[in-house]
């Protein structure tokens, strides 16, 4: 494989050894269940059970999903959701002030809950460990250390601290967790030794989480240094440089990483350096881009909600009817959720199929990216499942 050459004065390698649609979303979003509210959006029954947020006739109906269950992870005081992560056996949560939750998907009972530490604590993110030899865990990671818990019990297998604070949660490569730094550095920490095992520096500051690209892993930094790595040993493969920093994470299709920076350009860059493709536009990139299939979908101010053809940049179509993020794909149309309203959008044309409005929803993730069961939270810390139907 080339290997490129590069500058150490850019980039140092350091290894150390309703009931119509509007109640059952106020509902959902937690509005206190008695009669009306002051602006007289909402009318309620009063209930505290489970029955009371069950979506007979919700806005989630309109585009495909039914009522399954509501769970009640219960953040504590003013505390938020900041985290979901969903997966078929089990539904995780993690609230602001650290409380980690895990939720039957079966039921939304709760299996286990965990205050990790304190409620000043900033964390990053979550990401799953399945591999047999190391049981199965959640890795829920803060700024300064990485909290290793048994999935099964919600016990704290480990507790790791970092030898620099992390910016990002991380991307796994087998045993080796690899973060993003304030200091521009991808570090990969290995968690079955609690070590730093390397650490490779680019100019700025990391504050999106890294990507696989093939074998590699890819980053990018907010002085728009984009740098590509053996996550085993931290070695660089391929360096490139555009204008700006970002806003989002970078994506890849496992071929190429994509790249909605700053600099008013979305970025198509293979893992060996080279900038494949680059579309310009008038405005900084702020929507966060996904690649489905061979397409990027990505939301700019000239184009609307585009999707560029992932090989060459191509426009393939776009539409001003719809902003946001494609979340995932119902019988082969895309899921697009801008943060209220999702929408249902015909993937070969750009066509809006339904929309629905989601008020007091404020995040929503799905099990599967191809036809799973989509978790709604409510700004009150309720979840709800819905089953496509």
């Amino acid at each position: 494989m080339f290997i490129a050459r590069v500058s150490k004065s850019l980039f140092v390698k350091r290894v150390a050894v309703p009931a119509a649609a509007l109640t059952v979303l106020a509902l959902l979003a937690g509005v206190p269940l008695n009669g009306c509210s002051s602006n007289g959006a909402y009318s309620t029954v009063e209930s505290s059970g489970p029955e009371a947020f069950k979506p007979l006739a919700g806005e989630l109906a309109k585009v495909g999903y039914g009522w399954d269950w509501s769970g009640f992870p219960k953040p504590a005081g003013r505390n938020k959701i900041e985290y979901i992560s969903a997966y078929s056996d089990v539904v995780v949560t993690q609230d602001s002030a650290g409380k980690l939750t895990a939720l039957e998907p079966g039921n939304g009972r709760v299996r286990w809950s965990n205050e990790l530490t304190n409620r000043i604590t900033k964390f990053v993110g979550l990401v799953r460990d399945t591999d047999p030899g190391r049981g199965d865990r959640i890795v829920s990671s803060s700024e300064a250390e990485a909290f290793v818990v048994d999935v099964r019990s919600g016990d704290v297998t480990s507790r790791q601290a970092f030898q620099k604070v992390v910016n990002t949660r991380p991307v796994l490569d087998g045993p080796i967790a690899i973060y993003g730094t304030p200091d521009g550095e991808l570090m990969g920490h290995l968690l079955t030794r609690n070590i730093r095992l390397w650490g490779f520096d680019a100019p700025g500051s990391i504050e999106f989480a890294p990507v696989h690209v093939g074998g590699l892993v890819g980053g990018i930094t907010q002085d728009g240094y984009a740098a590509f790595v053996d996550p085993r040993d931290g070695s660089l493969l391929g360096r490139a440089k555009v204008f700006g920093g970002v806003a989002t994470e970078p994506v890849s299709d496992d071929n190429l990483m994509f790249v909605a920076s700053l600099d008013q350009s979305l970025y198509a860059i293979s893992p060996l350096g080279k900038i494949v493709w680059r579309h310009r536009t008038s405005q900084p990139l702020t929507n966060q881009p996904t690649v489905v299939g061979g397409t990027v979908y990505c939301a700019t101010a000239d184009d609307g909600f585009a999707a560029f053809n992932a090989a060459n940049g191509q426009i393939r179509w776009s539409t001003n009817e719809v902003h946001g993020t494609v979340i995932g794909t119902r019988k082969g149309r895309l899921v697009v959720w801008d943060g209220r309203t999702l929408v249902l959008l015909d993937q070969q044309r750009g066509q809006v199929v339904e929309r629905a409005d989601l008020p007091g929803v404020s995040k929503l993730a799905f099990d599967s990216f191809d036809n799973g069961n989509l978790y709604a939270v409510s700004s009150g810390g309720v979840v709800g499942k819905f089953l496509p139907k």
